[in-house]
């Protein structure tokens, strides 16, 4: 195993965002303009990728219960994007149903397997079952949801990670998509 896989991957850190213009789709138009006092500040490198991607997410919803994902500007995320993926959770009713529109780098790399595009029943993991269940509790609740746990690898190694979901809507009223961050380290045992 890579020396890598010692390592929190997907705990990075978001350099500072100057002012930003985001546009809104959809029949209304206009510009967002958010506020660097806001987001610009220094990033402490130990800083979880739960905090960051959950300050942007705040930022960018502004008064809505949740943001439109057309106004969620991946590119502002973009260090910690590999640690990130979305799934569509459009006419969802079984697990079957969810599909990855991305998956980062880091989080194939802790399945390693490349799942961009399966269906999550199609995950060869314990964590596939879990996972639904979680977007069935953010689709009704519509917030985020933070939870951590642990899978067994094999006899040898254990991961243990930390997860935060994020409703995205197609407006102010209908979720779109979720959006998840992901992070991980994993253990020796007998080590």
């Amino acid at each position: 195993m890579s020396h890598i896989e010692n390592v929190v991957l997907a705990i990075k850190y978001l350099g500072g965002i100057s002012m930003m213009s985001i546009g809104f789709g959809g029949a209304g138009g206009g510009e967002l303009e958010l506020d660097s006092r806001v987001f610009n500040k220094p990033r402490n490198r130990r800083e979880r990728l739960t905090t960051i991607l959950k300050e942007y997410w705040d930022i960018v919803r502004k008064n809505n219960s949740f943001p439109v994902e057309s106004v969620f500007d991946f590119r502002k995320v973009n260090d910690i994007w590999d640690s990130c993926f979305l799934v569509d959770a459009n006419n969802q009713t079984r697990e079957e149903d969810y599909f990855f529109k991305h998956i980062g780098k880091e989080i194939r790399n802790a399945y390693q397997s490349e799942l961009s595009n399966l269906q999550i029943d199609k995950i060869v993991n314990t964590h596939a079952g879990h996972l639904a269940r979680e977007f069935e509790k953010v689709l009704a609740m519509k917030i985020p949801i933070y939870y951590e746990g642990e899978i067994t690898i094999d006899k040898n190694r254990l991961m243990k990670y930390r997860q935060i979901l994020l409703p995205l809507g197609r407006d102010d009223v209908n979720i779109k998509s979720i959006m998840g961050g992901f992070s991980y380290k994993i253990f020796y045992k007998n080590q």
